[in-house]
């Protein structure tokens, strides 16, 4: 499996839990009211908590799979948008040197 595949399928499978976490956090708050454990009315507050930590997570994982994708493209010494623009400024300005040179 390549580090591109694996690192989309663990992205993916961060967007899963997200996506699934209102669920989850219902479920749990049903059973914690069953259990006398949560009033009725603490419900609705419960559920935003949850749901604003799932944000919370996703938003630690996209990071921490930005700096682990950003980290090995480094490592590959793969070129990155930045760098290939970079490069194709400099082909731009050299061929509008050349084409100064050729008319003269």
């Amino acid at each position: 499996m390549e580090i591109k595949d694996l690192i989309k399928k663990t992205y993916y499978m961060g967007l899963g839990a997200i996506a699934s976490i209102q669920d989850k956090a219902e479920e749990i708050a049903n059973q914690l009211i069953e259990k006398g454990e949560l009033k009725e009315n603490e419900k609705p507050e419960f559920i935003k908590d949850l749901i604003e930590e799932g944000e919370k997570f996703k938003s630690t994982l996209d990071e921490k799979i930005q700096s682990a994708v950003d980290a090995t493209i480094k490592k590959l010494n793969i070129p990155t948008k930045d760098d290939i623009d970079e490069i194709n400024k400099k082909i731009d300005q050299l061929m509008k040197e050349l084409n100064k040179e050729s008319n003269k």
